[in-house]
This record gives C-alpha cells, structure tokens and sequence, in this order.
C-alpha cells in the first residue's frame, strides 16, 4: 500500500466514524461536553507574583526571602473570577 492509498484509507475511516457518532448522537452530546470544559479552562487565570523556590528557600516576588507569611500572595482565579483563591506556593 503506498502513501496515496494510505490517505485514501484514512479518509473514508474517519468519514465513517463521524458519520456513525452522528447517527447515534454521540457527537452531539460530546461536543456540548467539550465546549463546557473548554469554556471552563478558559476562565481560569493566575494572577500575582506568589513565590518563587530558589535553592533551599522561598522568596517572595519582590527578591527577598520570606520569614513568615507571605504578604502578598498569588490568586487563583476560577470561573472569570467568580471564585478568587490565594496561592501560597510558585504558580
């Protein structure tokens, strides 16, 4: 089989499994599940310095080592910021 052949092959495969995830309707309720998780991926963001590891210490975004809680931490935010969570490690 050489390589026209091959993408000939792969053509009608694919044209025939979409065709059955159509007829059964599986297409259907998978692309709705993709758009939701997409859609959900997208409206996560990270905003913030948190901090960073070097070597044996964790230093803050401003370069100086911490010595006790950070003060001014990351945040994690979750559904276009419906939900804001601080970070307390590097992103």
């Amino acid at each position: 089989m050489n390589s026209p052949e091959a993408l000939y092959a792969l053509y009608w495969l694919v044209l025939d499994t979409f065709r059955q995830t159509l007829h059964s309707r599986v297409f259907w309720i998978m692309l709705a599940l993709t758009g939701v998780c997409t859609v959900f991926c997208l409206g996560i963001t990270i905003e913030g310095q948190g901090t960073v590891r070097n070597d044996w210490e964790l230093v803050a975004g401003d370069g100086k080592a911490l010595q006790g809680a950070n003060p001014s931490p990351g945040h994690l935010n979750l559904l276009f910021g419906a939900f804001r969570i601080a970070t307390f490690r590097s992103r």
